[in-house]
């Protein structure tokens, strides 16, 4: 399957798709989800240690969530902020002080709009809970984290 991707989608395309649909704990998944949960934000307005602690926090979300286990979740933010710094160098000062600053997330984790009411396609999403109506699945046995 990984060739496949490799075959049909560049380095770029992969990584893109890859961070819309990861989880990051706390029911977030996909990049944008993981910035409003535990920020607030809009991925775009991600300053380098709030990048550095999603992407950390993809390695293992249960033991790195950083409202369990805050300790945990700083160092492997640093972790990945001192590959950041290694890897481009240009960046380094800016790294390095990103690394003195505290986590800096939400007092809890921001609960967003699940479902069909979320879905930017409500067409999309419709059609679904109509194929699913008539191939006899009720709305009542769908799974808590599906539609």
């Amino acid at each position: 399957m990984a060739l496949t991707l490799d075959k049909t989608f560049t380095k770029p395309e992969i990584l893109t798709r890859y961070l819309n649909l990861v989880s990051f704990g706390n029911n977030a998944f996909g990049i944008q989800d993981a910035a409003q949960t535990y920020f607030g934000i809009d991925a775009a307005a991600l300053n380098w240690q709030q990048a550095a602690l999603l992407a950390g926090l993809v390695q293992s979300t249960s033991t790195l969530n950083p409202y369990t286990n805050p300790e945990g979740a700083l160092a492997r933010r640093n972790v990945v902020l001192d590959t950041m710094i290694e890897n481009v160098p240009e960046h380094a000062d800016a790294l390095r002080a990103a690394k003195a600053e505290p986590l800096g997330i939400l007092p809890q984790p921001q609960e967003l709009p699940r479902g069909c009411i979320a879905a930017g396609d409500r067409g999309f999403c419709d059609y679904v809970q109509e194929y699913l109506a008539r191939a006899g699945i009720t709305r009542n046995s769908w799974p808590r984290v599906g539609i």
